[in-house]
């Protein structure tokens, strides 16, 4: 059991993970662009762990008091050391990564970052739907068939408007 524990702590972050980062990053950093997160991000997106649970903290936390102070969410997440660890490594990497941006540029990490993180959501989204139409031809369930058929129709064309929106 904890060699297995082991191996999963020690795996490279994802792509997902490396951008959900950057993306709650960037939100801290600049808390004008953090209102829009409650408006133009699903949790869904974000890669599963930490990262989607401080982006809730941190929605519930701004939407409420309508700032972030940091050392007021930290007193408030004292009880959760792991949330603590990464809201303070996340400003550190925001002073670092975003510190000589403007704020146009700021806008537009977000808005790629956004982007970035639906397309990979509806792809892997793409990908267990696929699956779910196997089984359901394998097991000859017409009803079901049907329906994952829509859903995965559904997220193709969203998926596909997704990338005709981003080269325009």
């Amino acid at each position: 059991l904890k060699a297995a524990a082991i191996v999963e702590t020690s795996l490279p972050p994802t792509r997902q993970h490396l951008m959900t980062e950057r993306l709650l990053a960037l939100a801290i950093y600049n808390q004008d662009l953090f209102s829009l997160l409650g408006s133009d991000l699903s949790p869904n997106w974000l890669a599963a762990g930490l990262g989607q649970e401080l982006y809730r903290r941190l929605l519930v936390y701004y939407t409420e008091r309508k700032q972030l102070a940091l050392e007021e969410l930290k007193l408030e997440l004292a009880n959760e050391p792991k949330l603590v660890s990464l809201l303070e490594r996340l400003w550190i990497k925001a002073d670092n990564d975003f510190g000589d941006f403007t704020s146009e540029q700021q806008q537009t990490e977000m808005a790629t970052l956004l982007q970035a993180l639906k397309n990979n959501y509806l792809t892997s989204e793409l990908k267990l739907v696929a699956e779910s139409v196997r089984q359901a031809e394998n097991k000859g369930d017409q009803a079901e068939l049907t329906k994952l058929l829509e859903n995965f129709n559904d997220l193709s064309k969203e998926l596909s408007n997704q990338r005709n929106h981003a080269q325009d």
